[in-house]
């Protein structure tokens, strides 16, 4: 696969930047995190906060992204204003799909990457006799957003493009908080998307990320609410997805892409929703390649990690009640939950690997479980201490052969991170 990285003048310069902050003056280049909220400014060029406005298929533009981030609906969907705010819309009628025509973000550096395909089998045991993941050394970077590394943050949402493995990283607070995406290269370079900074670039506003079979990167967004393309050099976001029924989602959690460009993704409440809370429910969501949005499920508490089976038969989603394997048809489209989770553990994100073994973090442990594609538990990997973070969050496969996988955490004081570890069959890259 080719190296495929992002453009010079991204990676970290801590030692000017750090110095910068001491001083209160911070050179060109390294400007402050924002507060997790637009300005609302112009959409083009695109803002602090990276969003730009949507476009409609014909290339028109559909106005500017209002200050929660939400592009206004289509002047052509039935009851929608032109001049409408992002929330301002009314409910579709009878609880129809809201129809959200996607857009072009951009091309970033790993934009246009190959998609990874799953060598042909058989293939044995997916973990060695011996599994020790191992710390990626410098990730996350000192920064505001983590206070210098003496802060609480979650590191979250690993995907793989190219050659280059994106994660998100916010701290606790406020609701919605600001979140940057990191990057760590297959040659070890550790920066962040959109520019030097010691805070590291833009606020994406970022939680889970996903890339698709044309080489996009995608994002769900806390900050407004939203499923967004991401430009992975500059952090410019297009909202792709950006409510329902009039109002904007909680706080997206976790998506997943399927190769005709259906996209999945949760929306929970949590510490990352803003208050009050805009959805009446938490639920599993479908976005469909036009943009229209319906439910998957209205009846999980908290819908969490999302990823879909190799053949993309099957949908699986965490939650508080468990995992659940969704039946997904060849539009996209889903069945009902079934009776009986594949578990009852309290799984976060999830990946899959080309044997169709289902891997899982589990909250406030540091232990991946690994499920065959019956159902049945094959092992579990655990990331070692010293310094040991709060949480597994997500994984991820990723590497030149895809047999590397990414393993994100939460904590503080340094104890939050990156691990890693080289499994015996490749995987999917989020």
């Amino acid at each position: 696969m080719p190296s495929l990285r992002p453009r010079a003048g991204v990676f970290f310069s801590l030692a000017s930047c750090s110095l910068a902050l001491l001083a209160a003056a911070a050179p060109a280049g390294c400007a402050a995190m924002g507060s997790g909220t637009d300005d609302g400014g112009p959409p083009a060029p695109p803002g602090p906060d990276g969003a730009v406005p949507a476009t409609d298929a014909a290339g028109e533009d559909r106005g500017a992204v209002g200050p929660d981030g939400t592009a206004p609906p289509d002047a052509g969907s039935p009851g929608a204003d032109a001049a409408a705010g992002p929330d301002s819309s009314g409910p579709a009628e009878g609880g129809a799909a809201d129809a959200q025509p996607t857009a072009d973000a951009g091309a970033g550096p790993d934009s246009g990457a190959p998609p990874f395909t799953c060598p042909a089998g058989p293939f044995g045991n997916p973990l060695p006799a011996t599994v020790a993941p191992t710390r990626v050394a410098g990730l996350p970077p000192k920064a505001a957003i983590n206070m210098q590394g003496n802060g609480f943050t979650t590191i979250e949402g690993p995907a793989w493009l190219g050659s280059t493995l994106y994660v998100s990283e916010f701290p606790g607070n406020p609701s919605p908080p600001p979140s940057r995406i990191l990057f760590l290269t297959s040659a070890g370079d550790i920066g962040a998307v959109g520019g030097l900074a010691a805070d590291g670039g833009v606020d994406t506003g970022s939680n889970g990320l996903a890339v698709d079979r044309a080489g996009n990167l995608y994002g769900a967004i806390h900050k407004d609410g939203s499923v967004s393309r991401i430009d992975p050099t500059t952090g410019a976001r297009t909202v792709i997805a950006g409510m329902y029924m009039g109002t904007r989602f909680n706080s997206p959690n976790d998506l997943t892409v399927r190769s005709d460009g259906t996209i999945y993704f949760s929306d929970p409440n949590t510490s990352q929703t803003p208050s009050p809370t805009p959805q009446t429910q938490t639920r599993a969501y479908r976005v469909a390649p036009g943009g229209a949005v319906s439910v998957v499920d209205a009846t999980l508490t908290n819908p969490n990690g999302m990823t879909l089976s190799i053949d993309e038969a099957t949908l699986y989603v965490s939650s508080n009640n468990g995992v659940f394997a969704y039946a997904v048809a060849a539009d996209g489209s889903t069945g009902p939950r079934p009776t009986t989770p594949i578990t009852t553990m309290n799984i976060d994100g999830m990946g899959i690997d080309c044997a169709g073994n289902l891997y899982g973090a589990v909250i406030n442990t540091l232990n991946v479980v690994v499920f065959s594609p019956s159902g049945a538990m094959i092992g579990m990997i655990t990331v070692p201490g010293n310094p040991t973070p709060q949480g597994v969050t997500n994984v991820a496969f990723g590497g030149a052969d895809h047999k590397r996988l990414y393993i994100t955490a939460q904590g503080s004081s340094g104890t939050q991170g990156l691990y890693q570890v080289d499994l015996n069959v490749p995987g999917m890259p989020n």
